[in-house]
């Protein structure tokens, strides 16, 4: 799974616009690291380029009395401790998983050109998208917005949680799954399986009430 590009281009930018505000020394001593909490650093950022040039910042102690808040940076690649905002670190403050992408695919119901469908203990079924819209596969045409109202879901299923190599996919009910999709794209087709239903409960509000109350929402597992 992808990470979230909106997410990561927030950490690159940010990280990108650091600003030192002061160069506090060259070729520090171990006890110049230690005395600006660089011995045993508060956090490590390192970021590689795709030309393989890679920047590592070690992040220290505040800095007493600045606002906004400053701490002592130690770029490894230059052997310098800055002085620098700390608010580039808010980027990189989420749980891991928050960083993942969660669109499976990412893409939109026009680039579907086909899509089969393939319910437990049913046929399957299999239908086009055409310049004309969505047929048969007598090629006949298909009345209503039903086609591209599942071909749309699909192709941009949004996941709520992961369950990262699964020693069993029986207890999501994929080892047999609820429902097979094959949605053809202009390149390589993809296969969603649909697993077993469960049930969540969130706050919601309610409209006549204006007050929140417990909502229970149907979910499924997917691959």
């Amino acid at each position: 799974q992808g990470a979230n590009r909106q997410m990561v281009r927030t950490m690159l930018g940010r990280t990108g616009a650091l600003k030192a505000t002061r160069y506090v020394v060259d070729h520090p001593t171990p006890e110049q690291k230690a005395e600006h909490g660089l011995a045993e650093p508060q956090h490590t950022v390192a970021i590689t380029s795709v030309g393989g040039v890679t920047v590592t910042l070690h992040v220290g102690n505040f800095v007493p009395e600045t606002e906004p808040v400053e701490c002592f940076v130690y770029r490894v690649e230059t052997d310098t401790i800055y002085q620098a905002r700390c608010g580039f670190l808010e980027a990189f403050r989420e749980a891991p998983e928050d960083y993942r992408r969660t669109r499976i695919l990412g893409r939109r119901d026009t680039e579907v050109r086909t899509l089969t469908a393939h319910r437990r203990g049913d046929e399957p079924l299999a239908i086009r998208n055409t310049v004309d819209g969505w047929r048969w596969p007598d090629d006949a045409a298909i009345s209503g917005t039903t086609p591209r109202r599942l071909a749309s879901r699909a192709a941009d299923l949004d996941v709520v949680g992961f369950h990262d190599a699964p020693a069993s996919l029986a207890p999501f009910g994929l080892d047999d799954p609820w429902a097979r999709l094959e949605l053809g794209f202009e390149e390589d087709p993809v296969t969603v399986l649909l697993g077993d239903s469960f049930e969540i409960t969130r706050e919601g509000i309610d409209m006549e009430t204006q007050e929140q109350v417990p909502r229970t929402e149907t979910r499924r597992y997917v691959m």
